[in-house]
């Protein structure tokens, strides 16, 4: 399974853009989640995946103010030094396909899959997704963001400034809380 993060500049891939990926693998078998779980493993990067891309100016103008408070390095986007959207999805997609398993699970994925289908003609990763929300719900019957529930099952803060990376990471660790 592949834990997926996007960092955006809105809601709606319609008309904002994508500013970052991140990604890493979540071990199917519970066997294996616990030996992950009983081990202080960190992740190499052969099992993360993080790259970001530019954005244009006109993207930024459609950016609400509160976005910048969630994502404060934002401008730095707007280097043209930085890689397309399209070359960060193509890279992501060929990082998942080596991986032999190609479920994407995330917070909200099919926000994350909303994305990310918007700069690729290819999609291996079909329908099916592992909502981590989803999950929380079917057990406790609560309603709770990643912030709330990293706090409360893992005691981790989550940072302010939002990085794809790190949430894929949070959000596979709760997975594995909730799962063993």
């Amino acid at each position: 399974m592949i834990v997926v993060d996007v960092e955006t500049t809105g809601l709606n891939p319609a008309i904002n853009a994508l500013l970052s990926i991140g990604a890493t693998v979540l071990h199917p078998r519970i066997d294996k989640l616990q030996q992950v779980k009983a081990t202080t493993l960190d992740h190499s990067d052969e099992l993360d995946f993080y790259r970001e891309c530019r954005v244009y100016r006109d993207d930024l103008e459609m950016v609400k103010p509160e976005v910048f408070s969630i994502n404060p390095n934002l401008r730095r986007h707007l280097n043209s030094e930085m890689p397309q959207p399209e070359q960060i999805v193509q890279e992501f997609i060929q990082w998942c396909v080596g991986k032999n398993d190609v479920l994407l699970a995330g917070e909200n994925p099919y926000f994350d899959a909303s994305f990310l289908k918007i700069y690729t003609d290819i999609w291996p990763f079909g329908y099916r997704y592992v909502d981590l929300h989803s999950i929380y719900w079917f057990i406790t019957k609560q309603s709770m963001g990643l912030t709330d529930m990293a706090k409360l099952l893992l005691n981790r803060e989550r940072g302010t400034a939002h990085n794809a990376l790190e949430d894929a990471k949070l959000v596979r660790d709760c997975l594995i809380e909730l799962l063993t």
